[in-house]
């Protein structure tokens, strides 16, 4: 997958967001990107159209003449190790993970350790 090191986004086929129903029925990274140029988001899916109709990201690109989907047909074998190169490599704003997201990870990870540990010692009297 070396190639996706060198790969040009802008070479890419690629629809205006409002045009979405044109997208198509592959397999696939995609790329939101801005008319700036800016990559503002990288996914992946086995269908790519299909997943634009549930993309939990949609409300925010919705009436952004300015958004446009690209995408690079990929083996649905390889596309989340495809998805993790292109992320580390452009970094997109909305692929990036918040400092309060992770807060909130971290004190639901260790709720749920307490609450496991909780419930081990009550069934241990019971």
């Amino acid at each position: 997958m070396k190639y996706l090191e060198s790969l040009d986004y802008l070479q890419l086929p690629s629809v205006r967001y409002d045009n979405k129903a044109r997208l198509p029925i592959a397999s696939g990274i995609y790329f939101v990107i801005d008319d700036s140029n800016e990559i503002l988001y990288i996914g992946q899916a086995i269908n790519i159209k299909t997943r634009w109709y549930y993309h939990h990201r949609k409300h925010e690109f919705k009436g952004r003449e300015d958004i446009r989907i690209a995408w690079l047909d990929i083996d649905r074998d390889h596309l989340r190790k495809a998805e993790s190169i292109l992320i580390d490599i452009y970094q997109p704003c909305l692929n990036k993970r918040k400092e309060s997201e992770e807060q909130d990870v971290s004190i639901l990870k260790f709720m749920q350790e307490k609450h496991l540990g909780l419930y081990n010692d009550i069934s241990e009297i019971v």
